[in-house]
């Protein structure tokens, strides 16, 4: 499985983009890159663009403990944070599992979406923006 993920500091936000299987080591590992990356700090808003996942080898109390090693449950975060996940047919399972999971936590917001648009206005990003935020060099 390979991952991307990059940091919008100027949205509030982490972008993560998992392809082929995504299994419980390669979410571990993405979390140590990011609590390693200098833009990085508790409370950001994410994007989670799972349409190029094949499978995903992940249970459900996996994916609790996914949840609950996300940044919000840190101590000092007092903002909302939401999550937007934008998937196909292999990450739809894994986004709705996330999302009940989520669905009783005070300070998140999970909503899946189809396309990208719609999520980034539901992050409250304007979506032309965010394009020409991408295409610039991290």
């Amino acid at each position: 499985m390979a991952y991307s993920f990059r940091i919008y500091p100027e949205f509030d936000l982490i972008g993560f983009r998992p392809s082929g299987i995504l299994s419980a080591e390669d979410m571990n590992d993405y979390f140590q890159s990011l609590r390693a990356h200098p833009d990085y700090r508790s409370g950001l808003d994410r994007l989670v663009d799972n349409t190029d996942l094949i499978d995903v080898d992940l249970d459900y109390a996996q994916i609790r403990n996914i949840q609950r090693n996300e940044t919000f449950d840190h101590p000092g975060n007092t903002r909302l944070v939401r999550t937007a996940f934008v998937t196909g047919d292999a990450g739809f399972g894994l986004s709705r599992m996330y999302q009940s999971v989520a669905e009783g936590r005070d300070q998140q917001q999970v909503a899946i979406f189809d396309n990208l648009d719609p999520a980034l206005r539901f992050l409250r990003i304007d979506p032309a923006m965010f394009a020409r935020a991408s295409a610039a060099e991290p």
